[in-house]
């Protein structure tokens, strides 16, 4: 149930990028605090995603695993926030960064699917 929280929490992060790139007129620090909020608000998640899931595993997974699992989530977060920060400084070029945010976001969620099926064999 972790994993889906995780896969579609990341399709809903993807989506939520895009509904802000969608609000016309936007000035840049309108901008860059909608995707800060978004990007804190996911990391918290993550965090307490993280947490739960270190506290289930006692002893049958490593701190490794934990961080494994939710590392490329975690990337895109702490990108987010950069882009963020950069637009709010003036750099009319970061939201192209968002682009490697939205594939790690996207890889995020490929990656979690091929863990669901590793840990339980599925064979869809």
């Amino acid at each position: 149930m972790r994993i889906a929280r995780v896969t579609f929490g990341d399709f809903l992060y993807v989506l939520m990028i895009g509904l802000i790139f969608l609000v016309p007129h936007q000035i840049p620090a309108g901008f860059s605090l909608a995707l800060l909020v978004l990007a804190l608000s996911r990391g918290i998640g993550l965090i307490r995603l993280a947490a739960e899931a270190r506290l289930l595993a006692r002893g049958k997974k490593t701190t490794v695993h934990v961080i494994r699992e939710f590392a490329l989530s975690t990337i895109a977060c702490l990108g987010l926030i950069i882009v963020a920060a950069s637009i709010l400084a003036g750099d009319k070029n970061a939201p192209v960064l968002l682009v490697l945010v939205v594939a790690a976001l996207l890889a995020s969620a490929s990656w979690s699917e091929l863990t669901a099926k590793e840990r339980w064999g599925r064979q869809d």
